[in-house]
């Protein structure tokens, strides 16, 4: 170890006091405020500048609608492009469990399904037409008239499997709601007196399309396929044709007749006199409007095997 002589001990002990001393001195100056002049009192001092005050808020509010602006501008564009997708699985899934509705609701009313309407009962176990039954009685022989539930698996088909008065899904609905009294169904909804809501109706529909459009085949699928539809239409309104849609032709003609009774009903009657003086005037249904027919467009000829 080297050792120091004593001189160069002392040197070394006076640069330290002094080191030391120069530290102290400058912690103390530098803790201590340089006032000059009168001391004010700090309820009386100058308050900071406006724009002391308000840059650093005004800072905040840019910043933040900055922040806003650039989240909006990529939610919104997300959003838009995504909704779609939501809306459509959505949709599925309702759909889906109108189905699983329906499916339950065709089979008989049990303590395990309690929503059993049993359409089964008379349109068979898989909805092909069960067994035949009585739908009236002859009133002038007294004859049982019987009749056979219509085959549900190809009610899609329409026309196209042996249901002339099915040409969209309206009609099934139709059918659903206001029954077939000619074929021994009752009326459903209780619209007419019927058991079943809209919700219900709308269940069995769902789930009738969804069973019967596995039987058959596409390009005669009148739920599903607009040119069958069309071509359903097209068939039926054949001036060949003996039956028709109740929603699309019957329907339709007996509103038009109930309202043109309660327009005749409402309009004053014309006095003879006038009637007398005018024999140039058109003759007229005695309603006072003509008549309605429904419009029927021709084809050239039915497709084989296909009537109504």
């Amino acid at each position: 170890m080297l050792a120091l002589t004593t001189g160069a001990g002392v040197i070394l002990l006076a640069l330290g006091a002094v080191f030391v001393i120069a530290a102290g001195g400058g912690l103390l100056l530098r803790s201590r405020t340089r006032r000059s002049g009168l001391e004010i009192p700090r309820a009386m001092r100058p308050g900071p500048s406006d724009q002391a005050l308000e840059t650093p808020l005004l800072q905040k509010l840019q910043g933040w609608g900055v922040l806003l602006t650039a989240f909006f501008v990529l939610w919104i564009p997300f959003n838009w492009v995504t909704e779609p997708g939501t809306n459509l699985a959505q949709d599925q899934s309702l759909k889906t469990a109108a189905i699983a509705r329906g499916q339950l609701a065709v089979l008989p009313y049990s303590e395990e399904n309690q929503v059993g309407i049993g359409c089964t009962r008379c349109h068979g176990p898989e909805l092909k037409g069960g067994t035949i039954i009585q739908i009236g009685v002859d009133p002038v022989t007294g004859a049982v008239i019987p009749g056979r539930p219509a085959n549900l698996s190809t009610v899609c088909g329409g026309p196209f499997t042996g249901h002339p008065q099915i040409w969209d899904v309206s009609d099934i609905q139709g059918t659903i709601v206001n029954g077939r009294a000619s074929l021994g169904m009752p009326s459903w909804s209780i619209r007419e007196a019927g058991a079943l809501d809209d919700q219900q109706i709308n269940d069995l529909v769902n789930y009738l399309v969804w069973y019967s459009s596995k039987n058959v085949p596409f390009s005669e699928n009148i739920c599903l396929n607009p040119d069958a539809q069309k071509a359903a239409v097209a068939v039926c309104t054949a001036p060949s044709a003996t039956i028709y849609s109740y929603q699309h032709v019957i329907k339709p003609l007996l509103d038009a007749a109930a309202a043109a009774t309660a327009k005749a009903s409402a309009a004053p009657s014309a006095p003879s006199a006038s009637a007398a003086a005018s024999p140039s005037a058109p003759a007229t249904a005695a309603s006072g409007a003509p008549s309605a027919t429904p419009t029927l467009s021709p084809v050239a000829a039915l497709p084989p095997g296909v009537s109504c």
